[in-house]
Protein backbone atom coordinates (compact mmCIF):
# COMPACT_ATOMS: atom_id res chain seq x y z
CA UNK A 1 0.00 0.00 0.00
CA UNK A 2 2.93 2.25 0.76
CA UNK A 3 4.64 1.61 -2.51
CA UNK A 4 1.59 2.31 -4.46
CA UNK A 5 1.13 5.71 -2.51
CA UNK A 6 4.66 6.60 -3.02
CA UNK A 7 4.63 6.04 -6.90
CA UNK A 8 1.49 8.27 -6.66
CA UNK A 9 3.64 10.78 -5.18
CA UNK A 10 6.67 10.22 -7.43
CA UNK A 11 3.93 10.93 -10.29
CA UNK A 12 2.74 13.83 -9.34
CA UNK A 13 6.07 15.02 -8.44
CA UNK A 14 7.23 14.46 -11.94
CA UNK A 15 3.96 15.81 -14.05
CA UNK A 16 4.22 19.26 -12.10
CA UNK A 17 7.91 19.21 -11.99
CA UNK A 18 7.50 18.87 -15.46
CA UNK A 19 4.82 21.84 -16.06
CA UNK A 20 6.94 23.86 -14.48
CA UNK A 21 9.68 23.30 -16.52
CA UNK A 22 8.04 23.80 -19.87
CA UNK A 23 6.18 26.92 -18.47
CA UNK A 24 9.66 28.31 -17.42
CA UNK A 25 11.00 27.47 -20.46
CA UNK A 26 8.25 29.04 -22.52
CA UNK A 27 8.56 32.60 -20.28
CA UNK A 28 12.45 32.32 -22.00
CA UNK A 29 11.05 31.90 -25.37
CA UNK A 30 8.87 34.13 -25.79
CA UNK A 31 9.56 38.10 -25.92
CA UNK A 32 7.77 40.60 -23.97
CA UNK A 33 5.41 42.48 -26.02
CA UNK A 34 3.70 45.49 -25.80
CA UNK A 35 0.30 45.76 -28.06
CA UNK A 36 -1.50 48.58 -29.56
CA UNK A 37 -4.27 47.84 -26.21
CA UNK A 38 -0.44 47.55 -24.10
CA UNK A 39 0.19 51.50 -25.23
CA UNK A 40 -3.02 52.32 -24.03
CA UNK A 41 -3.32 50.35 -20.56
CA UNK A 42 0.15 52.36 -20.24
CA UNK A 43 -0.93 56.07 -21.08
CA UNK A 44 -3.61 55.65 -18.30
CA UNK A 45 -3.31 57.26 -14.72
CA UNK A 46 -3.51 54.21 -12.79
CA UNK A 47 -3.92 56.31 -9.70
CA UNK A 48 -7.04 58.13 -11.30
CA UNK A 49 -9.24 55.94 -9.90
CA UNK A 50 -8.30 56.75 -6.21
CA UNK A 51 -9.23 60.38 -7.24
CA UNK A 52 -13.20 59.47 -8.45
CA UNK A 53 -11.66 59.88 -11.68
CA UNK A 54 -12.79 56.59 -14.06
CA UNK A 55 -11.10 55.98 -17.74
CA UNK A 56 -13.82 56.27 -20.22
CA UNK A 57 -12.19 53.16 -21.98
CA UNK A 58 -10.23 50.95 -19.96
CA UNK A 59 -11.07 49.42 -16.24
CA UNK A 60 -8.77 50.73 -13.61
CA UNK A 61 -6.57 47.17 -12.15
CA UNK A 62 -4.11 46.82 -15.29
CA UNK A 63 -3.16 50.36 -15.55
CA UNK A 64 -2.82 51.28 -11.69
CA UNK A 65 -0.35 47.89 -11.69
CA UNK A 66 1.48 48.99 -14.75
CA UNK A 67 1.70 52.37 -12.66
CA UNK A 68 3.05 50.36 -9.56
CA UNK A 69 5.85 48.51 -11.28
CA UNK A 70 7.35 51.52 -12.65
CA UNK A 71 6.96 52.96 -9.68
CA UNK A 72 9.59 50.15 -8.16
CA UNK A 73 11.86 50.71 -11.01
CA UNK A 74 10.83 53.33 -14.20
CA UNK A 75 13.59 51.05 -16.52
CA UNK A 76 12.36 47.81 -15.66
CA UNK A 77 8.78 47.84 -14.04
CA UNK A 78 7.30 46.39 -17.28
CA UNK A 79 9.59 43.80 -17.20
CA UNK A 80 8.92 42.90 -13.26
CA UNK A 81 5.12 42.94 -14.64
CA UNK A 82 5.79 40.05 -17.04
CA UNK A 83 7.31 38.25 -14.66
CA UNK A 84 4.38 38.89 -11.69
CA UNK A 85 2.37 38.15 -14.12
CA UNK A 86 4.07 34.22 -15.26
CA UNK A 87 4.29 33.80 -11.06
CA UNK A 88 0.78 34.24 -10.51
CA UNK A 89 -0.09 31.73 -13.74
CA UNK A 90 2.19 29.41 -12.34
CA UNK A 91 0.23 29.72 -9.11
CA UNK A 92 -2.81 28.94 -10.77
CA UNK A 93 -1.78 25.88 -12.62
CA UNK A 94 -1.21 24.26 -9.04
CA UNK A 95 -4.75 25.37 -7.77
CA UNK A 96 -5.84 24.02 -11.03
CA UNK A 97 -4.41 20.84 -9.69
CA UNK A 98 -6.37 20.90 -6.48
CA UNK A 99 -9.63 22.39 -7.94
CA UNK A 100 -9.67 19.10 -9.88
CA UNK A 101 -8.42 16.71 -7.01
CA UNK A 102 -11.76 17.88 -5.02
CA UNK A 103 -14.11 16.78 -7.68
CA UNK A 104 -12.34 14.25 -9.88
CA UNK A 105 -11.93 10.96 -7.56
CA UNK A 106 -8.68 9.90 -10.21
CA UNK A 107 -5.06 11.71 -9.63
CA UNK A 108 -4.43 10.29 -13.16
CA UNK A 109 -6.54 12.12 -14.81
CA UNK A 110 -6.37 15.47 -12.64
CA UNK A 111 -2.75 15.47 -13.44
CA UNK A 112 -3.35 14.88 -17.53
CA UNK A 113 -6.06 17.87 -17.75
CA UNK A 114 -3.72 20.45 -15.42
CA UNK A 115 -0.57 19.48 -18.35
CA UNK A 116 -3.08 19.73 -21.12
CA UNK A 117 -4.20 23.20 -19.75
CA UNK A 118 -0.33 24.35 -18.97
CA UNK A 119 1.04 23.42 -22.05
CA UNK A 120 -1.98 25.13 -24.22
CA UNK A 121 -0.46 27.70 -25.95
CA UNK A 122 -3.67 29.87 -25.61
CA UNK A 123 -2.94 29.60 -21.79
CA UNK A 124 0.88 29.92 -22.34
CA UNK A 125 1.52 32.54 -24.68
CA UNK A 126 -0.02 35.42 -22.25
CA UNK A 127 2.53 36.04 -19.78
CA UNK A 128 4.51 37.42 -22.03
CA UNK A 129 1.95 39.83 -23.61
CA UNK A 130 1.42 43.04 -21.34
CA UNK A 131 -2.44 42.49 -21.23
CA UNK A 132 -5.03 41.58 -19.04
CA UNK A 133 -5.04 38.00 -20.52
CA UNK A 134 -2.90 36.31 -18.07
CA UNK A 135 -3.93 37.41 -15.30
CA UNK A 136 -7.86 37.24 -15.86
CA UNK A 137 -6.96 33.39 -16.79
CA UNK A 138 -4.97 33.39 -13.13
CA UNK A 139 -8.21 34.72 -11.45
CA UNK A 140 -10.36 32.55 -13.40
CA UNK A 141 -9.05 29.40 -12.41
CA UNK A 142 -8.83 30.64 -8.12
CA UNK A 143 -12.41 31.44 -8.80
CA UNK A 144 -13.14 28.10 -9.94
CA UNK A 145 -11.24 26.47 -7.06
CA UNK A 146 -13.20 28.85 -4.80
CA UNK A 147 -16.52 28.14 -6.00
CA UNK A 148 -15.50 23.96 -6.10
CA UNK A 149 -14.43 24.35 -2.87
CA UNK A 150 -18.13 26.46 -1.54
CA UNK A 151 -20.10 23.42 -3.11
CA UNK A 152 -18.14 21.03 -1.22
CA UNK A 153 -17.25 22.59 2.26
CA UNK A 154 -20.46 25.59 2.61
CA UNK A 155 -17.87 27.71 4.14
CA UNK A 156 -17.59 31.39 4.90
CA UNK A 157 -14.28 31.54 4.02
CA UNK A 158 -14.90 30.59 0.49
CA UNK A 159 -17.72 32.88 0.07
CA UNK A 160 -15.37 35.90 1.13
CA UNK A 161 -12.36 34.35 -0.69
CA UNK A 162 -14.55 34.14 -4.10
CA UNK A 163 -16.39 37.76 -3.32
CA UNK A 164 -12.62 39.10 -2.84
CA UNK A 165 -11.08 37.87 -6.01
CA UNK A 166 -14.56 39.01 -8.24
CA UNK A 167 -13.80 42.64 -6.83
CA UNK A 168 -10.33 42.54 -8.55
CA UNK A 169 -11.79 40.49 -11.19
CA UNK A 170 -14.35 42.52 -11.92
CA UNK A 171 -12.01 46.24 -12.34
CA UNK A 172 -9.78 43.96 -14.35
CA UNK A 173 -11.56 42.48 -17.27
CA UNK A 174 -15.54 43.03 -17.48
CA UNK A 175 -16.67 39.47 -17.91
CA UNK A 176 -15.80 39.41 -13.83
CA UNK A 177 -19.01 41.64 -12.97
CA UNK A 178 -20.79 39.12 -14.42
CA UNK A 179 -19.79 36.40 -12.74
CA UNK A 180 -20.33 38.39 -9.65
CA UNK A 181 -23.71 38.84 -10.38
CA UNK A 182 -23.84 34.77 -11.19
CA UNK A 183 -22.14 33.87 -7.85
CA UNK A 184 -24.98 35.73 -5.70
CA UNK A 185 -27.23 34.35 -8.02
CA UNK A 186 -26.19 31.16 -7.59
CA UNK A 187 -25.89 31.82 -3.92
CA UNK A 188 -29.74 32.73 -3.53
CA UNK A 189 -30.53 29.55 -5.86
CA UNK A 190 -29.02 26.80 -3.53
CA UNK A 191 -30.61 28.78 -0.66
CA UNK A 192 -33.83 28.43 -1.87
CA UNK A 193 -33.75 25.02 -3.81
CA UNK A 194 -30.46 23.37 -2.90
CA UNK A 195 -30.81 23.01 1.37
CA UNK A 196 -33.40 20.29 1.87
CA UNK A 197 -31.87 17.06 0.18
CA UNK A 198 -28.19 17.68 0.49
CA UNK A 199 -26.44 16.47 2.91
CA UNK A 200 -23.58 18.23 2.59
CA UNK A 201 -25.42 21.37 3.02
CA UNK A 202 -27.43 20.45 6.26
CA UNK A 203 -25.96 21.91 8.56
CA UNK A 204 -25.69 25.13 7.36
CA UNK A 205 -28.63 27.58 8.51
CA UNK A 206 -30.89 30.20 6.47
CA UNK A 207 -29.51 32.93 8.31
CA UNK A 208 -25.99 32.05 7.51
CA UNK A 209 -27.11 31.68 3.68
CA UNK A 210 -28.16 35.21 4.29
CA UNK A 211 -24.40 36.23 5.77
CA UNK A 212 -23.19 34.67 2.70
CA UNK A 213 -25.48 36.46 -0.02
CA UNK A 214 -24.86 39.60 1.79
CA UNK A 215 -21.01 39.07 1.38
CA UNK A 216 -21.56 38.37 -2.09
CA UNK A 217 -22.89 41.51 -2.89
CA UNK A 218 -19.71 43.19 -1.85
CA UNK A 219 -18.38 43.14 -5.32
CA UNK A 220 -21.61 44.14 -6.77
CA UNK A 221 -21.92 47.13 -4.43
CA UNK A 222 -18.69 48.35 -5.44
CA UNK A 223 -19.19 48.00 -9.56
CA UNK A 224 -22.41 49.77 -9.06
CA UNK A 225 -20.60 52.52 -7.51
CA UNK A 226 -17.53 52.56 -10.15
CA UNK A 227 -20.76 52.69 -12.49
CA UNK A 228 -22.17 55.77 -10.83
CA UNK A 229 -18.83 57.80 -10.74
CA UNK A 230 -18.75 56.48 -14.60
CA UNK A 231 -22.14 58.05 -15.21
CA UNK A 232 -21.13 61.11 -13.38
CA UNK A 233 -18.17 61.76 -16.13
CA UNK A 234 -19.44 60.15 -19.30
CA UNK A 235 -23.36 60.34 -18.57
CA UNK A 236 -23.53 56.29 -19.07
CA UNK A 237 -24.48 54.31 -16.26
CA UNK A 238 -21.73 51.39 -16.98
CA UNK A 239 -18.18 50.51 -15.94
CA UNK A 240 -16.22 51.65 -19.27
CA UNK A 241 -17.54 52.69 -22.99
CA UNK A 242 -15.40 50.07 -24.28
CA UNK A 243 -18.69 47.88 -25.22
CA UNK A 244 -20.30 51.19 -27.33
CA UNK A 245 -16.66 51.11 -29.18
CA UNK A 246 -16.70 48.05 -29.62
CA UNK A 247 -20.52 48.04 -31.44
CA UNK A 248 -19.32 51.05 -33.44
CA UNK A 249 -16.66 49.05 -34.70
CA UNK A 250 -18.71 46.15 -35.79
CA UNK A 251 -21.27 48.84 -37.33
CA UNK A 252 -18.28 50.44 -39.13
CA UNK A 253 -16.37 47.35 -40.38
CA UNK A 254 -19.26 45.56 -41.46
CA UNK A 255 -21.22 48.80 -43.68
CA UNK A 256 -24.34 48.83 -41.68
CA UNK A 257 -23.56 52.64 -40.95
CA UNK A 258 -24.90 52.98 -44.54
CA UNK A 259 -28.34 52.45 -43.83
CA UNK A 260 -28.69 54.81 -40.59
CA UNK A 261 -30.77 58.02 -40.90
CA UNK A 262 -27.93 59.64 -39.25
CA UNK A 263 -26.77 61.54 -42.34
CA UNK A 264 -23.60 63.81 -40.60
CA UNK A 265 -22.40 60.16 -39.24
CA UNK A 266 -22.74 58.50 -42.17
CA UNK A 267 -20.75 60.87 -44.13
CA UNK A 268 -18.35 61.21 -41.41
CA UNK A 269 -17.62 57.42 -41.53
CA UNK A 270 -17.77 56.97 -45.03
CA UNK A 271 -14.97 59.66 -45.13
CA UNK A 272 -12.40 58.34 -42.87
CA UNK A 273 -12.78 54.92 -43.90
CA UNK A 274 -13.03 55.11 -47.64
CA UNK A 275 -11.16 58.29 -47.85
CA UNK A 276 -13.60 60.39 -49.76
CA UNK A 277 -13.60 63.30 -48.22
CA UNK A 278 -15.72 66.21 -49.17
CA UNK A 279 -12.97 69.33 -49.09
CA UNK A 280 -9.46 69.27 -48.54
CA UNK A 281 -10.54 71.63 -45.66
CA UNK A 282 -12.29 68.90 -43.81
CA UNK A 283 -9.51 65.84 -44.58
CA UNK A 284 -7.02 68.25 -42.52
CA UNK A 285 -9.86 69.40 -39.61
CA UNK A 286 -10.47 65.05 -39.27
CA UNK A 287 -7.08 64.12 -39.88
CA UNK A 288 -5.45 66.28 -37.52
CA UNK A 289 -8.23 65.67 -34.75
CA UNK A 290 -7.55 61.77 -35.25
CA UNK A 291 -3.50 62.04 -34.96
CA UNK A 292 -3.88 64.09 -31.56
CA UNK A 293 -6.69 61.80 -30.16
CA UNK A 294 -3.76 58.74 -31.17
CA UNK A 295 -1.01 60.74 -29.57
CA UNK A 296 -3.17 61.91 -26.44
CA UNK A 297 -4.13 57.90 -26.33
CA UNK A 298 -1.06 55.89 -26.88
CA UNK A 299 1.55 58.57 -26.58
CA UNK A 300 3.26 57.65 -30.01
CA UNK A 301 2.29 58.39 -33.57
CA UNK A 302 1.76 55.01 -35.15
CA UNK A 303 -0.23 53.22 -37.59
CA UNK A 304 -3.86 52.82 -37.33
CA UNK A 305 -6.12 51.16 -39.35
CA UNK A 306 -9.32 53.20 -40.49
CA UNK A 307 -12.22 51.35 -39.06
CA UNK A 308 -10.07 52.49 -35.39
CA UNK A 309 -9.68 55.75 -36.79
CA UNK A 310 -13.15 56.30 -37.50
CA UNK A 311 -14.49 54.44 -34.19
CA UNK A 312 -12.04 56.82 -32.18
CA UNK A 313 -12.81 59.81 -33.88
CA UNK A 314 -16.48 59.73 -33.83
CA UNK A 315 -16.13 58.64 -29.85
CA UNK A 316 -14.33 61.49 -29.34
CA UNK A 317 -16.45 64.36 -31.67
CA UNK A 318 -19.96 63.01 -30.55
CA UNK A 319 -22.34 63.00 -28.14
CA UNK A 320 -22.58 59.75 -26.61
CA UNK A 321 -26.20 59.13 -26.99
CA UNK A 322 -26.00 60.41 -30.55
CA UNK A 323 -23.47 57.48 -31.16
CA UNK A 324 -25.65 54.95 -29.15
CA UNK A 325 -28.45 55.79 -31.34
CA UNK A 326 -26.32 55.95 -34.54
CA UNK A 327 -24.79 52.74 -33.76
CA UNK A 328 -28.63 50.80 -32.90
CA UNK A 329 -29.87 52.14 -36.23
CA UNK A 330 -27.47 50.48 -37.85
CA UNK A 331 -27.71 47.16 -36.24
CA UNK A 332 -31.80 47.41 -36.30
CA UNK A 333 -31.62 48.00 -40.01
CA UNK A 334 -29.02 45.04 -40.59
CA UNK A 335 -30.78 42.78 -38.38
CA UNK A 336 -30.84 39.68 -40.28
CA UNK A 337 -26.32 40.34 -41.37
CA UNK A 338 -25.85 41.22 -37.94
CA UNK A 339 -27.22 37.43 -36.62
CA UNK A 340 -25.32 36.02 -39.29
CA UNK A 341 -22.19 37.99 -38.19
CA UNK A 342 -22.73 36.86 -34.50
CA UNK A 343 -23.17 33.12 -35.42
CA UNK A 344 -20.02 33.15 -37.20
CA UNK A 345 -17.97 34.80 -34.51
CA UNK A 346 -18.84 31.14 -32.82
CA UNK A 347 -15.93 29.81 -35.35
CA UNK A 348 -13.19 31.93 -33.73
CA UNK A 349 -10.77 29.54 -32.17
CA UNK A 350 -8.29 29.99 -29.58
CA UNK A 351 -5.06 29.62 -31.55
CA UNK A 352 -3.81 33.36 -31.18
CA UNK A 353 -1.35 32.95 -34.40
CA UNK A 354 -0.36 36.43 -34.25
CA UNK A 355 0.83 36.25 -30.97
CA UNK A 356 3.10 34.09 -30.86
CA UNK A 357 6.61 36.10 -30.88
CA UNK A 358 9.52 33.91 -29.84
CA UNK A 359 12.95 34.97 -29.84
CA UNK A 360 15.21 33.60 -32.21
CA UNK A 361 18.16 34.08 -31.23
CA UNK A 362 17.56 31.89 -28.33
CA UNK A 363 19.44 28.80 -27.81
CA UNK A 364 16.56 27.66 -25.43
CA UNK A 365 13.79 28.30 -28.35
CA UNK A 366 15.83 26.55 -30.76
CA UNK A 367 16.78 22.70 -28.93
CA UNK A 368 14.02 23.12 -26.05
CA UNK A 369 10.82 24.69 -26.30
CA UNK A 370 10.22 24.51 -29.88
CA UNK A 371 10.38 20.28 -30.27
CA UNK A 372 8.20 20.47 -27.37
CA UNK A 373 6.43 22.89 -29.05
CA UNK A 374 5.38 21.38 -31.67
CA UNK A 375 4.57 17.74 -29.89
CA UNK A 376 2.20 18.96 -27.42
CA UNK A 377 0.23 21.66 -30.27
CA UNK A 378 -0.53 18.62 -32.33
CA UNK A 379 -2.77 17.05 -29.38
CA UNK A 380 -6.32 17.34 -31.01
CA UNK A 381 -7.71 18.03 -27.62
CA UNK A 382 -5.85 21.48 -27.56
CA UNK A 383 -7.61 22.79 -30.98
CA UNK A 384 -10.73 24.00 -29.70
CA UNK A 385 -13.04 27.45 -31.01
CA UNK A 386 -15.81 29.63 -29.05
CA UNK A 387 -18.76 26.80 -31.03
CA UNK A 388 -17.04 24.13 -29.04
CA UNK A 389 -16.81 25.70 -25.79
CA UNK A 390 -20.54 26.89 -26.20
CA UNK A 391 -21.13 22.85 -26.95
CA UNK A 392 -19.38 22.40 -23.34
CA UNK A 393 -21.46 24.65 -21.87
CA UNK A 394 -24.80 23.80 -23.65
CA UNK A 395 -23.65 20.20 -22.15
CA UNK A 396 -23.06 20.42 -18.60
CA UNK A 397 -26.79 22.53 -18.24
CA UNK A 398 -28.17 19.52 -19.61
CA UNK A 399 -26.56 17.72 -17.10
CA UNK A 400 -27.57 19.07 -14.76
CA UNK A 401 -31.46 19.00 -16.05
CA UNK A 402 -31.11 15.31 -16.63
CA UNK A 403 -29.96 14.09 -13.24
CA UNK A 404 -32.07 16.72 -11.31
CA UNK A 405 -34.82 15.06 -13.69
CA UNK A 406 -33.79 11.70 -13.50
CA UNK A 407 -32.30 11.10 -10.03
CA UNK A 408 -34.00 14.27 -8.24
CA UNK A 409 -30.24 15.06 -7.65
CA UNK A 410 -28.62 18.56 -7.69
CA UNK A 411 -24.98 18.60 -9.68
CA UNK A 412 -24.11 22.52 -8.90
CA UNK A 413 -20.85 22.46 -10.55
CA UNK A 414 -22.10 21.32 -13.49
CA UNK A 415 -25.15 24.04 -13.82
CA UNK A 416 -22.08 26.49 -12.44
CA UNK A 417 -19.45 25.20 -15.13
CA UNK A 418 -22.55 24.98 -17.90
CA UNK A 419 -23.67 29.11 -16.91
CA UNK A 420 -19.99 30.68 -16.82
CA UNK A 421 -18.67 29.07 -19.92
CA UNK A 422 -22.05 30.08 -21.47
CA UNK A 423 -21.96 33.50 -20.03
CA UNK A 424 -18.35 34.04 -21.39
CA UNK A 425 -18.91 32.85 -24.96
CA UNK A 426 -21.64 35.31 -25.49
CA UNK A 427 -20.16 38.65 -23.86
CA UNK A 428 -17.55 37.74 -26.61
CA UNK A 429 -19.91 37.26 -29.42
CA UNK A 430 -22.25 40.24 -29.11
CA UNK A 431 -19.80 42.65 -27.16
CA UNK A 432 -16.79 42.92 -29.41
CA UNK A 433 -15.98 43.57 -32.89
CA UNK A 434 -12.71 41.08 -33.45
CA UNK A 435 -10.74 38.30 -31.74
CA UNK A 436 -13.81 36.57 -30.08
CA UNK A 437 -12.00 33.64 -28.47
CA UNK A 438 -9.32 36.23 -27.11
CA UNK A 439 -12.65 38.22 -25.58
CA UNK A 440 -14.29 34.59 -24.25
CA UNK A 441 -10.14 33.53 -23.16
CA UNK A 442 -11.70 33.18 -19.77
CA UNK A 443 -13.98 30.20 -20.53
CA UNK A 444 -11.09 27.90 -20.92
CA UNK A 445 -10.22 27.00 -17.37
CA UNK A 446 -14.40 26.09 -17.15
CA UNK A 447 -13.76 24.21 -20.21
CA UNK A 448 -11.26 21.88 -19.19
CA UNK A 449 -12.56 21.06 -16.05
CA UNK A 450 -15.95 19.93 -17.62
CA UNK A 451 -13.70 17.55 -19.36
CA UNK A 452 -12.11 16.35 -16.87
CA UNK A 453 -15.31 15.44 -15.63
CA UNK A 454 -16.43 13.56 -18.70
CA UNK A 455 -13.26 11.68 -18.87
CA UNK A 456 -13.74 10.82 -15.04
CA UNK A 457 -17.43 9.56 -15.44
CA UNK A 458 -16.19 7.21 -19.07
CA UNK A 459 -13.49 5.37 -16.66
CA UNK A 460 -16.06 4.69 -14.03
CA UNK A 461 -18.36 3.70 -16.29
CA UNK A 462 -16.19 1.55 -17.73
CA UNK A 463 -15.17 0.13 -14.85
CA UNK A 464 -18.03 -0.53 -13.32
CA UNK A 465 -18.65 -2.52 -16.51
CA UNK A 466 -15.86 -4.50 -15.98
Amino acid sequence: MDKVKNSRIKLEFVVLSVILIYRILAFLCFDLRYTLDSYEYLSRDGFAIFHGSPDRYRLPVYPLLMDLFLKISEDNGLIFLGIFQFLVSLLSVFILYLTLRKIVDNKIICLAFTFFYSVYDAVVIWDDILLTESLSLSLTVFLLYGLVSFVKERKMRCVIFISLILVIGSFLRAVFAIYAGLFTGALILIMIFGRSDDKDDSRVGIKTYVSYVLISLMPIVLILMYAGAFYKSYNAFTLSDSYLGQQLSVVLGNGYYLSSTDDELVSVSDSILNDTYDSEDKRNDITKKIESIFFELYELDTNINSITEARYYIMESYERDRIERFVNDSIENNRISHYSFVVMNLFDDYSFGEYYILKNDSYITMYFYLPVHILISSFPLLEMNLLFAFWVSLAEISIFLLTLLIKKKKLWIRLGLGVYIASTVWLAITGTNDEFARTALTALPFVFVAFALYIASLFALIRKKV
